[in-house]
């Protein structure tokens, strides 16, 4: 069924503004051109050996395409661990500071509270 599509008509569909990635597009209708060369019997070597060309120099773009997607999401990653950790440091800072503000709170009681059994 697919090899029967007129590779005009898959470009036409791919290379339009209506939505979807143009290189997705792009790759598409390459693979429906490459689908109908190879059902071809009349396709020379020398044509198929550029297709097949092609055929791995798109599918580098993809591999390179998806290693920056995979680099990026690792660096957004890393920042997001940096950004928790600060803040985690912040909170361990503002307890210990609280820890100490409450032991001399307890200890201010202890002292005072002394004083006040004294006195009564």
């Amino acid at each position: 069924a697919c090899m029967n599509i007129p590779l005009d008509s898959a470009n036409a569909s791919g290379s339009g503004g209506g939505g979807g990635d143009g290189k997705e597009n792009k790759f598409d209708a390459y693979l429906l051109h490459l689908i109908k060369m190879l059902s071809d019997d009349q396709t020379k070597d020398e044509e198929l050996s550029e297709l097949f060309t092609e055929a791995s120099h798109m599918c580098g773009e993809l591999v390179d395409v998806t290693a920056t997607a995979v680099r990026d999401a690792a660096e957004f990653a890393a920042e997001t661990e940096d950004a928790y950790h600060i803040r985690l440091e912040a909170f361990r800072s503002f307890m210990d500071l609280c820890l100490e503000e409450s032991d001399l709170i307890e200890e201010q009681f202890r002292t005072n509270g002394r004083a006040a059994m004294k006195i009564g």
